[in-house]
C-alpha cells in the first residue's frame, strides 16, 4: 500500500468499510426482526463507530480531520427512554462517548410565522 499511496489506502479502507456495513447490517436485522428495542442502538452505534473509522483514516493521510454530519433530530438527541427497561441511544451520545470534548453538537430549529 506505501507504493500505491493514498488512493490503494482509500481502496483498502472501503473494502474494509464494506466488510463491516455487512456485518452490522445481519446483526442490525436480526434484531429488528426479534422487535428487540436494541436495534435502534446497534444502527446509532454503527453510524458512530463509522463516524470514528473514517476519522481515523483521514487522520493518518492527512492529519487531524473534522468531520461534519447533518443528521435528522432523532438520531442526533439524547438518549430518550423506550421503556421503563430499556433506552434508546443516538449517534451523538456514541460519537460523544468515544470522542469526549472532540465530538461538538450544534443544533438549530425552524419556524414559520403563523
Amino acid at each position: 500500500m506505501a507504493s500505491d499511496g493514498q488512493a490503494a489506502a482509500d481502496e483498502y479502507f472501503v473494502a474494509e468499510q464494506n466488510a463491516r456495513v455487512i456485518h452490522n447490517a445481519e446483526r442490525y436485522y436480526r434484531e429488528m426482526y426479534l422487535g428487540a428495542v436494541s436495534s435502534w442502538n446497534l444502527r446509532d452505534e454503527h453510524m458512530a463507530a463509522t463516524l470514528a473509522n473514517l476519522a481515523s483514516h483521514l487522520d493518518q493521510l492527512r492529519g487531524r480531520s473534522k468531520i461534519v454530519v447533518w443528521e435528522h433530530n432523532s438520531h442526533v438527541a439524547t438518549p430518550v427512554p423506550l421503556s421503563s427497561v430499556r433506552r434508546a441511544s443516538s449517534t451523538w451520545a456514541s460519537c460523544a462517548d468515544r470522542l469526549g470534548e472532540d465530538c461538538l453538537l450544534v443544533g438549530f430549529t425552524t419556524t414559520t410565522a403563523g
